[in-house]
């Protein structure tokens, strides 16, 4: 439970320590005054009045756009059903400033419910934010997801898997993309992926240093997946990212503690490498001697915002 309780503060807690570290030159590059401008907060993006469905909205200060937006997705162990404030507000704060608006989504816990809410969720606030892009001055020709720990792998499944409806695995199938909301002809599809320290595939999780037993009944994916993980190998392989590569992907920015013990690093390396095999854009940094929370480090912040840059500026 308590590492649970950590890894549910991953956002909270690690970036307001790397604005600290020295990123206040990043996050006001270009810009001076307030590090975001207009905002909205709480918006539902299905419609149906539940927390895990609510989505808040952040513009830069400057430009009157449309602008590029970076949809974020916090890293829970999948457990929360409300992560999106605060650290909502830390992100606009990096990502404002230098041109992007700022979207930081909730998505229903697996506690509540199993996989595939999670994924239908993401996939419906896209839908939300492309269909809506015009009411609030952004470009639905540019968005981008980044997550981080159970978000990285919510980002890293959205990315790989656009355009995915039903799919099968064995005996069993899955509708990845959901019917939620009043925007289902409207492409989930993302240009940009950023994905730090996510799981890829469920069922190696214990392949590399680990200090968790994730095939136990009570680890963070055997609750999403709704029992054991080596006893619901099709469902592990209906949650993997790394089932539905494919050379359509769009550009991956992957980073990944070499220390942490959550997570696994080799989740990140066998992504990284099947999205490669496909033809695929994919980068990926292995920040030496990193753990789970302190993977951002001011060069992997400012690394991923140059991805996200060269991705979504002209």
């Amino acid at each position: 439970m308590r590492r649970q309780r950590q890894r549910r503060m991953f956002w909270v807690v690690a970036l307001p320590a790397l604005v600290a570290l020295g990123l206040t030159s990043l996050m006001m590059e270009g810009s001076q005054g307030p590090s975001y401008g207009r905002t909205w907060t709480n918006i539902d993006y299905v419609g149906d009045g539940i927390t895990g469905h609510l989505l808040d909205i952040y513009l830069p200060a400057k430009g009157s756009g449309p602008f590029p937006a970076v949809i974020m997705i916090y890293g829970s162990a999948w457990t929360s059903d409300h992560g999106k404030g605060e650290f909502g507000k830390v992100l606009a704060g990096v990502l404002c400033p230098v041109g992007f608006a700022t979207i930081a989504i909730n998505h229903r816990s697996s506690l509540k419910s199993i996989f595939p809410a999670q994924i239908h969720d993401v996939k419906a606030a896209v839908r939300f934010v492309r269909a809506s892009a015009e009411a609030y001055s952004l470009d639905p020709d540019r968005i981008a997801v980044w997550g981080a720990s159970s978000g990285g792998h919510l980002a890293a499944l959205l990315g790989t898997s656009s355009g995915v409806g039903a799919y099968t695995v064995g005996g069993t199938t899955m509708s990845i993309e959901g019917i939620l909301g009043k925007h289902l002809t409207t492409s989930s599809r993302v240009q940009a992926v950023s994905d730090w320290c996510g799981a890829t595939d469920f069922l190696t999780l214990n392949d590399c240093y680990y200090t968790k037993d994730h095939n136990a009944k009570d680890s963070p994916a055997s609750l999403l997946i709704g029992g054991p993980i080596q006893e619901h190998p099709e469902e592990c392989a209906l949650a993997n990212p790394i089932t539905y590569v494919d050379s359509k992907d769009p550009p991956f920015f992957i980073a990944h503690g070499s220390n942490d013990p959550q997570v696994p690093w080799c989740q990140s390396q066998k992504l990284h490498d099947a999205l490669r095999a496909a033809g695929a854009p994919s980068t990926f940094t292995l920040v030496a001697g990193a753990g789970h929370t302190d993977l951002g480090t001011e060069k992997t912040l400012a690394d991923t915002i140059a991805f996200l840059k060269e991705v979504l500026h002209p």
